[in-house]
């Protein structure tokens, strides 16, 4: 929860400066590699990155990292880091070197054919190289470095493409951001539909519905009420509320058309009908923590398409994914 918590706070930050940077990026690595730091074993490796730039050559990044599968070990997280740019050829080209913390998720096997859940804070410094190809858009290609005191070292390398997310049409050279002039969202109910996916080494699936409320608490933050039924995946059987803290962003391309990004960290209070958490006890409520990356397509003046990724946070070895998509609705002044 600490380690989360000093997310929120650098997330926030952010947000509060916003207004002020000169850019923002979000990049897709779908292509990538990971291997051990004695190069012993191997596997795929693929993130999603948002990188704001506070001046030309300082930025701050949160990125989701998928690091593969590798015996023992199914390893995810968010990275959170500062980075230092240096931009060549007029800043179509660009080296970035990042160091910051890696808040880790570690699925591992145990003897009896369960699986448990080791949450942990791993320093992480990364290398980038970014070209930009066309307009908007850039090719980036990033090394990271995680080094836990108590978990696997290892290293990814990952390539993919980017969307520059700043005014007018091309990042050639850096210019001032172009959030939604109206950007502080009202009120907005969100029907959700996906799938969860308990991180086990058997990944028990099922199909996810959620619904919810957004109120915007100011022009960078908004708050949300949901409830969220997980399912039927056989080892749990989940559903509850969920109270989050969004720091967002939105920019807008011309016309009713918009993008926003955002992460939401809050509590998740379920009941789960498979599993006690209290031994002795006839009660299976519990509390989790919640953290959630969003992206956000407002097609009209009242309706938009959302994408959100929960990850549950709990204390019994019983994590999981939940993906959903959704369509919103906006109302209010």
């Amino acid at each position: 929860m600490r380690n989360c918590l000093r997310v929120l706070g650098l997330l926030l930050f952010a947000c509060a400066g916003l207004s002020h940077l000169k850019a923002q990026e979000a990049t897709i690595m779908p292509v990538g590699d990971m291997s051990t730091s004695t190069f012993q074993r191997n596997s795929f490796a693929w993130q999603v990155e948002y990188r704001l730039y506070l001046t030309n050559y300082f930025a701050l990044s949160e990125a989701y990292l998928n690091e593969g599968k590798v015996t023992g070990h199914r390893r995810d997280g968010y990275a959170t880091e500062g980075w230092i740019n240096l931009p060549f050829d007029a800043r179509r080209i660009s080296f970035a070197l990042g160091a910051g913390f890696y808040n880790f998720f570690d699925t591992q096997p145990l003897p009896n054919g369960d699986s448990l859940d080791v949450h942990g804070t791993a320093p992480i410094v990364s290398l980038s190289a970014t070209t930009y190809i066309y307009k908007r858009l850039y090719a980036r290609f990033t090394i990271n470095r995680i080094m836990p005191s108590h978990d696997i070292r290892v290293n990814t390398a990952t390539a993919g493409l980017g969307l520059w997310l700043g005014k007018g049409t091309s990042p050639v050279p850096l210019r001032f951001s172009n959030p939604d002039a109206d950007g502080t969202t009202k009120n907005e109910l969100t029907v959700y539909y996906g799938q969860s996916t308990v991180n086990t080494f058997r990944n028990e699936k099922a199909a996810a519905t959620s619904i919810e409320y957004r109120h915007g608490l100011a022009e960078y933050v908004d708050a949300t009420v949901a409830w969220i039924n997980e399912g039927d995946p056989q080892i749990v059987r989940r559903n509850g509320v969920a109270v989050q803290l969004w720091p967002v962003n939105t920019f807008a391309f011309g016309g009713q058309q918009a993008i926003g990004v955002g992460m939401g960290l809050g509590l998740y209070g379920y009941i789960d009908r498979k599993n006690v958490q209290r031994p002795g006890k006839f009660s299976s409520a519990a509390l989790a923590f919640l953290v959630s990356p969003a992206v956000t397509w407002k097609f009209s003046k009242h309706w938009s398409f959302r994408i959100v990724l929960h990850r549950v946070v709990t204390n019994y070895n019983r994590d999981a994914d939940i993906y959903l998509a959704g369509l919103s609705y906006r109302w209010g002044r």
